[in-house]
């Protein structure tokens, strides 16, 4: 099975629009990108399709993001919120039949 391909332009959420990929983790890319609701930039982390498509790894992803998003300091980026799921695919990529 072939990995989604993000491209600069897309739109997460209809609120997110991704601008350039940064670097990758273990558990996808990172993208620079545009909050259009609040107007500023952002990090958005992409899980990569495994991981996506595996339902206790997004719920441990989550739960460590609201722990994260609870830690505040000038060394480490804040977390906002995850997107809705509809928004966790490129545009044009049909949902997953599971």
């Amino acid at each position: 099975m072939t990995q989604p391909v993000f491209t600069p332009g897309d739109v997460l959420g209809e609120r997110y629009t991704l601008k350039k990929s940064e670097w990758r983790t273990p558990l996808g890319p990172v993208w620079l990108a545009r909050d259009s609701v609040l107007d500023r930039a952002v990090f958005v982390q992409l899980l990569e399709q495994e991981i996506a498509r595996d339902a206790g790894a997004c719920k441990a992803f989550l739960r460590s993001a609201a722990r994260n998003a609870q830690v505040t300091h000038p060394g480490l980026l804040q977390v906002y919120d995850p997107p809705p799921a509809r928004a966790r695919r490129p545009a044009g990529e049909p949902p997953d039949p599971r």
